[in-house]
Order: C-alpha cells, then structure tokens, then sequence
C-alpha cells in the first residue's frame, strides 16, 4: 500500500485502453453497457461558446486527478469536466498536509482533501493527456465523430500564488498545450500507430489543435478575502483572457438559515462555526463584486459567472476523517446550495450564469438542469456505488432538455425548489432508509468475496434474498416460495411482520431506499404458498431418536419442522390453545392457519392446552432431545434445581454430570423478546447442531443462480425509488458484488476473470493508481479495506517495499516478488512449489488476460 499516484504514460494510456475494450468490452472498468452516447442530436451550449453532448460532468476533486479518471467519466456520461483544482503547494508538500484516509461518503460526504496530490506540471500532462486519448477514443469506439466536451481548469487559491511562474505555466499550457512536450509525443504517437485504430485516422489525429481549457473556475479556499476574489477573477478575465467562473462557498446563505433548513431536514447533528460565515465572501459583498466582474467580461467579450458551491467547512466529532478540518458534500449540501443559488440569483434577476454542483444526482438532476441550462458537475454521488456509471443516468435524464437557448436562470422554478426543500424525503435524514449499519461480521477474504449484505449481514436467519428476488422478478414464484421456505418456517407470519434487517442492510440504500424485500415476499406467499403446501409431503423418519418441543411459538415450531423434514420425529407441546404466540398479537387468524398449514404438512405433531410441569429427566426418558421454547426468560430459573447450565453458542443445556444431555434453549427464553426471525435462527441452529448429532444431512441447500453480466451491469449506477414489483431493483450482490471497484475514483480495484474460483470475478487492487482514500473501506460488504487487504499488484519496486501487502511486483518476463499469504517474500516464477495455487491462478489470468495491469 502506497499513496504515491503512478501515472500512466500516453502511449500506455490508449494501449491500455484499447486492449481492455477488445479483451473485455470496457475501458478502465467502465463497461460498453455503460458508455453513453448522445443519441438527440441536440447539444448543450455553454454561455462559454463550447457545445457538449450532455449537460453533466465530474466535479473538482478526486474523479478529476488523473486520465484514466477523465476518460472514465467521458466514457460514462460526463461532457463538462471541472478538472481537480491546481496551486502552487502539490506534490508530497500537499501529500504531507492531507491525512489518509480522507473520503467518508457514507450518506452525506466528507473529506479533508481540496487539490492535487500531483506536482503542478505532472497535473497539467494528465488533463493534456486525457484531452487528447477522449478525442480520439471517442471516434474509435463511436461516440461521437466530433469533440463534444470540455475541460474546464480550476486554481487557487490567491493572487500571488496563482501569478507564480509555477501556476502560470500550468494555466498557459492548458490553454494552448501544442508546444508542450507530453501534446508533441502524445500526437507523434498516435501518428505513428494509427494502424491500432479501427475508426481513426490521420486527419482526425491533425484536427487536435493543443487548445485544451477555454474557461477557468477560481476555487476560493474558505476564508479567503473578497477583495481578493476579486482581483484574481479580475486577473483571469483581463490578463489570462479566460471565461471565469468563481466558485462560491454555500456560507452566503447566512449561518441562521443553515442551521435552521439543517435541523429541518434531520441533519441537527452536523455542526458548524458560525465564524466561518464571517469569514467567508459575504452576500452583499458578492453582488458588489460579481457586478464589476459581469461587466468586465462584457468589456473583454468574455463571460463571467459563479460556481455553485463549495464544500461546506463543518466541526468533526463523530470521528468521521482523521482530520481537525472537514468538508460536507452531497445531499445535505443541496439546500443550501440551492438556496444559496437563489438567493443570488434573484439579485441579479437570473442574468448570473451560473454552474451548479452540490447534493444532484438520478432522482433531481432533470429539475435541476431545467432550471439553470447550464453545465451541472457531480462528486458525492460517484463515490457511492455505481460511481462513475451514475454519469449515465444523469445525462440520459437530461438529454431530452440540451438544445434549449440560454435564457438565463428560472428564478420562478428555483424558488419553487427552495420553498419544498423540508418537505421532500429526497433530502431528509432518515436512518431507518438512508444509512445502514456496517457492522460487517466477516473479515474481507484474499478472493471469493462476494456476497449479498441482505443474506449475509442484514438477515438473522440467512435467508437466500437475492436469490428469491431473482426468481420473483422473472415471475417464477414456485421456485421463489421453495428458496424462501428453505430457510423460513413462517413464512406467511414474516411476510407481514418482519423488521426487515435485509432492507436496512441492502446494497439499494447506498442508492436511493432499500429494496422491500418483505413486499416481495408477500408478493410470492400471496401468489404460491398453498399449492407449495398443497404439493409438499412429508419426509420419512430416518432415525428412531425423537425430539420434544415445549412451547408452540415461533421458536418451537421452527425446530419441529426443521428437524421432522430431515427425517427425526419431533413433537410440540402448547400450553395456550393457539400456536404462535405473540404473532398472534401481530398478525390475523387466517396469516397464521397458513403457517400452521405447513407444520402439519411437514408432519410435526403437536398438542395444545398442555400445561404440565417440565420435568426434564420424565421427558428425556421417551426423548432424546429436548427444546425448552417457553418464550419467558424467567423459565429459567425454575430449571436450574434441575441441573442445567447454558451453552450460549447454541443455546444448548448439557449437564453431564446430572446425566442429561442434548437439552436446548430456543428463542426468547434466552434472550428476552426479540424479534420472529431471530427466534427462528436460533431454531434453525438448533436442528442444524441435533441433525449433526444424528448423521443426517441437512436440506439448507445454497441456491445458486444465473444472472448474465451484462444484465447486472446494466442496472448498476441508475437511481430507482421502490416500486409495487420491488424485486427489479436488486443488484444481484451475491452474484457480483465488486463494489468497491465502483466506488474507487482512481479505477485502482479492478474485477478479472479468474478460473478455479467459487466467484466467477475476482478482485484485485493495483497499488500504484491508489491515493489511499479510503472510500472503497466505507462500502465493502466485509470488514476490512480492499485497498489493503486484497491480493495488490505493484509497479514500483519502492512501492513493493513499503507496503506489507499480499501481492505481485513483475520484475522481468517470467519473473515476479512475490509478498506470500504469511508475508515473507520471495523472487521466484510462477511455476515455483513455495507459491500457493491461488496466487498461480491470479498471476496467469493477469499474464494471459490483463497483461496492461502489470
């Protein structure tokens, strides 16, 4: 692990790029499923003269850095891309000053990072570099025959530095860059391997003219003087010749509205420092100086205009970032940017251009395009899965209203906007949809990662989720209602009363709202549970040993029908004349007769209105296993005169000295009351611990299904609120989960095809296009940090020796450092004894398939 960005040389670059797109059909993990491509016809003019093909591009900041990262989001969607911000600190003095891991884009974001890590001129070579392979990319995998986006520079964050030769330099290069050495080799380069393109030619290559940047957004560090702000747009318009947006920080809207929309919106616990309202360009001030600039512009026949907004400065104390400062984003910045953007719009009487960025996404992207026809930039929601396949959705949303004249801002709409803003779920906190808990209970494993949140971490009784949303999805509920009933002995009860972990717990709330899951379920029980129970029958005993159940509740009956449907006898006793106990508070006669209808048909015996003594040694003479399921937790103690003692693991009572064995504790007897799907995992641990016993196989089978990849890729990034048939939404992450590829700025966690595995997809980390983030940590399913805990390939030695990593450094043809699984290294080649299979499968994937990665 090294935080040291390797840059990808040009020629590399487009190699690169081409080989995975024949290989694989994507280009930097972004699929050909994924690639958008204007089909309207109609273009977005921007008041700065450029003509781009959607109305939506990546902000400043970490999906900006690098080339591969442009190109990303060009592939995806973006058209106008506000490169990361340049100044005159960079390189390991900038690296020095940013702690790790500085992204934490859970719900709302924060970060404590504000411009490149790379040296100014390493910057500038990236965005000449990614200019000119998206021109020609474009062409070759037939997006567009012409050039449809933009680029658009941003520095900061004062005058002196900004005049410095340093950042001078990188301004001037970007806005011609045909004399700069990385725009001669990269040209040359493509003149004199033409024959690796299929839709590119000469005269395309000669139409690349080196005029990169036309337009510059000033990024304004908080606190920053006005009168500074001014000078430098003033600086940028007259001396530069630059159109200039300056970007505006969401403080103008005044520390007492902040507060109060904030706490409006549940988000009471962000807290802030109103000295850094007075810090900041002030409103009044703003449209003194934003007037002089407007008409210097016109004097200059350039366009000026402002940005909105910056990230918001807020006090830490939840331990957020290993930072003193930090930065909110995403759709808690949204209210106050909006109102921020009405506020000033409304002086100016929608006659400022403005650009808009904080809190838009898939579900308010179209309104708000609609309201200011002007380029619209994006970060927070690329950090959260999908990353940079939302792009797609966002300029699909808005394709239909490109080609509109700009009139100016909508102030009638904008304000329309502000006024609903506490009244839309859209932007409110509510944790029971927006945030779960990641409390993951597995570690992150080397390979075979993948797995379904909803199953693995959401549902106590690890039901097979995806797995019947699949099959409900398509419509076959028979097999839906047989996956369902594998793991789930009620499930006509849990159809109507589940707290639904899986929802809290699904990949879907990182999106928009978790998938109803139990909806769903409903939706196969109202649709095939009595044909299954009409066509079930039951199992033939298979062992002379028996178990007793005391107490017909939840708990109980699951352990009866587990156990009888595996072939042991097992009889219930009831003291109540109702079975199910508690649920019966919850939930109708008729929800519970189907349920019964199964315990029967499994075949379990019960009797009701039985109310005799437990007498453990009485019961143990005719039965060899004993299930105490009485639901009160003071049960207990009327058993311990017995000789019994609590096994917590299986909630199993096993008093050998007192000669009783195979006596267990099931449900809320133990626990207290909890909730009908936990009392029927413990039921189902149970039967799992006496089948054991037995020497019986169980039937909880893992269903396995087929889903094609394109088809889940497909539905990957595209915000979807729930629906009545909600199935449709699942992501299939047990199928492919490799979210944590997705949510990576850098494209540094990539999947790859693999032979000999369980997943089909493995996921490996490439050391040297990391920054240490951190963002992938935050969003994997496990607990643990793919950037540091996958199988790494390195491309520096140095790199290779810093780092503690499993992983690969190729140092010759047929030769590698191998860092093994108990950490020594080795140089070795892959037909080497000491080296394990799993490495050797990896190492020969890459080397026959993925050759660019090393």
């Amino acid at each position: 692990m090294s935080e040291y960005m390797r840059l990808i040389e040009f020629p590399k670059l487009i190699e690169w790029a081409l080989e995975e797109y024949k290989n694989e059909e994507s280009v930097f993990s972004i699929s050909k499923e994924k690639f958008y491509k204007n089909t309207s016809g109609k273009s977005l003019k921007t008041v700065f003269g450029d003509e781009l093909g959607s109305a939506v591009g990546p902000a400043a900041g970490p999906h900006t850095q690098l080339a591969q990262n442009l190109i990303a989001s060009y592939l995806a969607g973006g058209r106008y891309m506000e490169l990361k911000t340049c100044q005159i600190m960079d390189g390991e003095e900038l690296m020095a000053a940013i702690p790790k891991p500085c992204i934490n884009s859970e719900d709302e974001a924060y970060n404590c990072e504000w411009s490149t890590e790379l040296k100014i001129e390493d910057a500038a070579a990236e965005y000449i570099k990614a200019e000119i392979a998206i021109r020609v990319l474009a062409k070759e995998f037939g997006i567009a025959d012409k050039k449809d986006f933009v680029l658009n520079m941003s520095v900061g964050y004062n005058l002196e530095g900004i005049k410095s030769p340093k950042v001078d330099n990188f301004i001037n290069s970007l806005m011609d860059a045909s004399e700069t050495p990385v725009f001669k080799d990269a040209i040359a380069y493509l003149k004199e391997n033409i024959d690796k393109f299929e839709n590119v030619n000469l005269e395309d290559i000669e139409a690349i003219d080196g005029k990169v940047c036309n337009s510059m957004t000033l990024s304004t560090m908080h606190g920053t003087p006005a009168g500074e702000i001014e000078e430098i747009a003033a600086y940028l318009i007259k001396d530069k010749g630059l159109n200039t947006f300056v970007k505006c920080n969401p403080t103008l809207v005044g520390y007492d509205y902040a507060r109060e929309i904030l706490n409006k919106l549940g988000y009471k616990y962000i807290d802030f420092d109103k000295a850094q309202f007075d810090h900041d360009l002030g409103f009044d001030e703003s449209i003194e100086i934003f007037t002089r600039l407007l008409e210097l512009g016109k004097d200059n026949n350039l366009v000026f205009g402002c940005k909105l907004s910056n990230t918001f400065p807020v006090i830490q104390k939840r331990g957020e970032l290993p930072s003193d400062d930090m930065y909110m984003s995403g759709r808690a910045l949204l209210p106050l940017t909006i109102s921020a953007a009405y506020k000033l719009s409304k002086a100016f009487d929608g006659k400022l251009p403005m650009s808009y960025c904080g809190g838009a996404d898939g579900l308010n992207i179209k309104e708000i395009f609609e309201i200011f026809n002007q380029p619209i930039t994006v970060s927070t929601t690329l950090l959260k899965p999908g990353g940079y396949y939302r792009l797609k959705e966002l300029a699909e949303e808005t394709e239909e209203l490109l080609g509109r004249d700009y009139q100016g801002i909508d102030n009638k709409k904008l304000k329309g906007l502000v006024d609903k803003l506490d009244s839309i779920d859209l932007y409110k906190k509510n944790p029971k949809q927006r945030l779960r808990a990641r409390n993951w209970q597995s570690d992150l494993p080397l390979v075979d990662c993948y797995l379904a949140p909803c199953k693995e971490d959401g549902c106590p009784l690890g039901q097979q989720v995806s797995a019947y949303l699949h099959y409900a999805e398509l419509g076959d509920y028979k097999k839906a209602m047989e996956i369902i009933a594998i793991d789930n002995t009620a499930p006509s009860i849990l159809a109507t009363t589940c707290y639904e972990f899986c929802k809290k717990a699904c990949t879907r709330v990182d999106y928009e709202a978790g998938i109803n899951i139990r909806d769903v379920k409903k939706e196969v029980v109202d649709a095939y549970y009595d044909t299954y129970i009409e066509n079930l029958k039951s199992s033939h005993i298979k062992t002379e040993n028996k178990a007793i159940i005391i107490g017909g509740g939840p708990a109980g009956l699951a352990v009866g029908i587990f156990l009888r449907r595996n072939g042991l006898e097992a009889k219930v006793l009831e003291k109540s004349d109702k079975l199910y106990g508690y649920a019966n508070e919850l939930v109708s006669e008729e929800v519970i007769e189907k349920d019964i209808r199964l315990l029967e048909k499994v075949g379990v015996a019960y009797e009701l209105n039985n109310d005799q003594a437990i007498d453990i040694a009485k019961l143990k003479e005719e039965y060899k296993y004993l299930i105490i399921a009485t639901g009160s937790k003071s049960n207990i103690d009327n058993l311990k005169d017995q000789g019994v003692s609590i096994d917590k693991k299986i909630n199993l009572l096993d008093t050998k000295e007192s000669n009783i064995e195979n006596v267990y504790f099931a449900g809320d007897i133990t626990k207290g009351r909890k909730s009908i799907v936990n009392a029927i995992a413990d039921a189902k641990t149970i039967a799992k611990d006496i089948l054991k016993k037995e020497n019986l196989e169980n039937d909880f089978i893992e269903v396995s299904y087929e889903k094609p990849l394109d088809q889940i890729i497909k539905r990957r990034g595209y915000l979807e609120l729930p629906k009545e048939k909600d199935a449709a939404r699942c992501l299939s992450c047990d199928n492919i989960c490799e979210i944590c590829t997705e949510v990576c700025p850098n494209r540094a966690n990539v999947a790859i095809f693999v032979d000999g595995f369980k997943n089909k997809r493995q996921t490996i980390h490439l050391d040297g296009l990391c920054n240490e983030c951190g963002n992938c940590e935050s969003f994997c399913p496990h607990k643990g940090a793919p950037y540091k805990d996958k199988f790494t390939v390195f491309k520096e030695k140095m790199d290779f020796d810093m780092s503690e990593q499993i992983g690969i450094l190729k140092i010759s043809d047929d030769k590698y450092l191998i860092r093994l699984a108990n950490k020594n290294v080795i140089e070795a080649k892959i037909d080497d004894p000491r080296i394990d299979e799993t490495f050797v499968k990896i190492i020969k994937a890459l080397e026959a398939r993925y050759s660019y990665y090393l």
